[in-house]
């Protein structure tokens, strides 16, 4: 069974180096085995960044919250491989 985990903790995430230093934690492949997925943001961590604070600019959205974080969890016994998950 499928777990979602939203990561909402007070004060988080409110910071201009959130979005750099969050990629930087997703992209770590000591915690992700190797495997990154994001929908409309490029795998690669630079770009990601520059894609994230770029959106945020164009939108006006540089106080408050600046992201969303959300962990999707499967058990092994699910048999669901990284790439079917991402797109599920």
């Amino acid at each position: 069974m499928a777990i979602l985990k939203v990561i909402n903790e007070a004060g988080k995430y409110k910071d201009s180096d959130s979005v750099k230093s969050l990629i930087n934690y997703c992209t770590n492949k000591d915690k992700t085995n190797g495997f990154i997925g994001a929908y409309s943001v490029s795998p690669y961590p630079e770009q990601a960044i520059f894609q994230m604070n770029r959106l945020q600019s164009l939108y006006g959205k540089n106080n408050g919250t600046h992201l969303r974080h959300m962990v999707v969890s499967f058990e092994s016994n699910d048999n669901i491989p990284p790439n079917i998950a991402l797109i599920g």
